[in-house]
């Protein structure tokens, strides 16, 4: 269990943590499709980049971020005193 003395610096940790990774989420799916005729212009494993990214990239950016969302909250709650020992 957390004690009160890092239970705020944990909070802020973890709320900087989504906020980042919220930014990228944002920028895959919305910022992405926005520019994906420029995008197309490039081309990536034989595929245009728009393309790419949309179709197949972005799922495989997202899975890769959430798990290195899992690691880093891990250390945080580690860090903090907030880990579940299992």
């Amino acid at each position: 269990m957390i004690d009160e003395r890092h239970r705020s610096r944990h909070w802020n940790a973890t709320k900087s943590l989504v906020f980042f990774l919220l930014s990228i989420f944002f920028g895959i799916t919305v910022v992405v499709p926005v520019f994906y005729g420029q995008l197309s212009n490039f081309s990536f494993l034989g595929f245009p980049l728009g393309y790419f990214l949309i179709g197949s990239g972005g799922l495989f950016l997202m899975a890769a971020l959430l798990f290195w969302m899992s690691v880093k909250q891990d250390n945080i709650d580690r860090k903090y005193g907030a880990s579940e020992n299992i």
